[in-house]
């Protein structure tokens, strides 16, 4: 399953070189290094405030809730429970998971359609918004989102 996330993003990583700009350009715009991992640890080790709100990610994982906050087509606002996780040991698995928030029509047509849906393994962009708290207290990143691509 790793291959199928990985050659995506490297196929986007090595699209970028096709253009003239230099990698300074790109990491001005887009922090490369963030996972849902990076998010976790660095929420739970209270050092998020080390984290570039102005910059673009590049997250892949699992939709495991979604909550149509606003109906409106105009206003239509769709929230995202993105899962990842590894095996930590044969019996023990550590889970990761972040809120990406898309709002606009443009979202309708994407999740009213159900073309994403719950079990929908993704690669998204987003930005970082805040920290947030899920229904049964757990410290969490809320992000925007901007596109997002099913891969499964």
């Amino acid at each position: 399953m790793k291959k199928y996330i990985t050659i995506p993003l490297l196929l986007f990583a090595l699209s970028l070189t096709a253009f003239p700009q230099d990698r300074s350009a790109f990491d001005a715009k887009v922090d490369f290094s963030i996972t849902l991992k990076t998010l976790n640890q660095l929420m739970e080790q209270g050092r998020g405030g080390t984290l570039p709100t102005d910059k673009y990610i590049i997250l892949s994982g699992t939709i495991s809730d979604i909550a149509i906050l606003d109906k409106n087509t105009n206003t239509y606002t769709v929230q995202l429970t993105l899962t990842g996780g590894e095996w930590i040991s044969p019996e023990q698995v550590k889970s990761y998971q972040a809120f990406i928030r898309f709002s606009g029509p443009e979202y309708k047509r994407l999740f009213g359609t159900r073309q994403i849906g719950i079990n929908s393994t993704v690669i998204l962009v987003a930005k970082i918004i805040s920290p947030t708290t899920t229904y049964n207290g757990k410290k969490i990143w809320l992000l925007k989102g901007y596109h997002i691509r099913v891969l499964q």
